[in-house]
């Protein structure tokens, strides 16, 4: 019922914003979100301006999800590139009071970040800037370093490179990295053009996307992070309980952490040598190669399988392969999953 009363009470108008052809979706959107923030309500919760139409339980649901795989502990410091109204850290601060959490958070729209500033709790740190370059934010500073919904307005992949490099820059070593809810090119290329254009928003056609099985492997690296898994959606929690069916189904996340500084060393050494970076968490493989596509190498069975639902979408699952089995000199046969 909670979800019914939103809907009834939403101005659903800015599904119309970002089809603008040849103007940057960034900048479109940008200007949507500036009004989003001068129509808002005082009472308007914040995930609802954040343009996240399900209940407060929901929200908080898909939050405490999402976030999960960062590992929260007491005391750390939280940073959101694209906080907008705050709704993320609000809900990752009522539901972990005892870890006592620091949160800081930027936004390219100003709008947004005066209701965080009067919504979030005194000490919050928040400040306006384009999730693609902070320069304000210092670097190696905080424990967790996350995005939620906001690459997608990105302009290209390049955008989106920068966009990670920036979030391994103010993860302290040691610390994680989320890119949250970003859209899954495989599946939503698989759409057909007039679905896509009578069911979804006028800017979604436009929006970026990358191929989750593999770009984050490739540019973990490149960014300074050791990647450690890309989930789907649906992996992370129940779309039907989140109201989410039609946009979760598209999405996913993608999670690293920054190795310490002796860590980083020790790797770039062995990739310096040409040593293989295992396909799951990227530390150094032992020798165990996918037998089918002969491409992507694991350090253990456990990441090999952890892996499949995603390599196996990529594998080339050819005769040729299964037939020429590991000659791989390492005489063992992996498998695919």
């Amino acid at each position: 019922r909670g979800h019914a009363i939103i809907m009834a009470h939403r101005d659903f108008s800015w599904m119309q914003d970002g089809g603008v052809e040849g103007v940057p979706l960034s900048a479109e959107m940008q200007q949507s979100y500036q009004a989003a923030a001068q129509r808002a309500s005082p009472s308007s919760a914040l995930h609802v301006i954040d343009r996240f139409p399900i209940t407060q339980d929901q929200w908080d649901y898909m939050v405490d999800s999402t976030v999960a795989p960062c590992f929260l502990q007491k005391g750390m410091s939280v940073f959101d590139a694209g906080c907008g109204a705050g709704a993320y850290l609000d809900s990752i601060l009522r539901m972990n009071p005892e870890l006592d959490l620091s949160v800081h958070g930027i936004d390219f729209a100003p709008g947004l970040i005066d209701i965080a500033k009067q919504r979030l709790p005194e000490g919050s740190d928040l400040s306006v800037g384009d999730a693609r370059e902070y320069k304000h934010v210092p670097s190696d500073s905080y424990d967790v370093a996350l995005s939620f919904g906001v690459f997608f307005y990105f302009d290209g992949e390049q955008d989106v490179r920068q966009g990670l490099k920036e979030l391994a820059r103010v993860c302290k070593p040691g610390g994680r990295v989320m890119v949250g809810r970003m859209n899954t090119k495989e599946v939503i290329e698989e759409i057909p053009s007039h679905v896509m254009k009578r069911n979804y928003a006028a800017y979604f056609p436009r929006q970026t996307r990358v191929d989750s099985r593999t770009f984050w492997q490739k540019e973990a690296a490149a960014a300074g992070l050791e990647f450690e898994s890309v989930k789907s959606m649906d992996e992370l929690y129940d779309l039907h309980r989140c109201s989410d069916l039609a946009m979760g189904r598209l999405r996913h996340c993608a999670y690293f952490r920054k190795p310490k500084e002796e860590a980083k060393a020790s790797n770039q050494t062995r990739l310096d040598k040409g040593g293989v970076g295992c396909g799951t968490c990227g530390a150094e493989a032992a020798g165990l190669r996918c037998s089918r596509c002969k491409v992507t190498w694991y350090c253990s069975k456990q990441c090999q399988r952890s892996d499949w639902k995603h390599h196996k979408l990529s594998c080339r699952e050819t005769e040729e392969a299964h037939v020429e089995g590991t000659a791989d000199g390492s005489g063992r046969d992996t498998g695919g999953k």
